[in-house]
C-alpha cells in the first residue's frame, strides 16, 4: 500500500535534509516522478537489475521514464 502524497513528500524531504545535512548520498527506491523531480538532483533509472541512465533530474525526460 503506498503512503499519502502528503505523507510521502514529507517523509521524503525529511529523509533528503537529513542527508544534506549530514553531507550523506540518500539513495531511495522512489516511484513517484513528482517526488524524485522536486526533491533530487540526480535520477537513475534501473530495468531488470541493468542501468538504464543516470542523469540529472532536469534531464531525465517521459521518453526515459516510458522506457523503464
Amino acid at each position: 500500500r503506498d503512503a499519502p502524497p502528503a505523507r510521502a513528500e514529507e517523509v521524503t524531504a525529511l529523509l533528503v535534509g537529513i542527508a544534506r545535512e549530514y553531507a550523506k548520498t540518500l539513495v531511495a527506491s522512489i516511484h513517484s516522478v513528482g517526488l524524485v523531480r522536486a526533491h533530487f538532483r540526480r535520477v537513475v533509472g534501473i530495468r531488470n537489475g541493468a542501468l538504464q541512465f543516470d542523469v540529472s533530474a532536469r534531464e531525465l525526460t517521459e521518453g526515459m521514464l516510458a522506457a523503464l
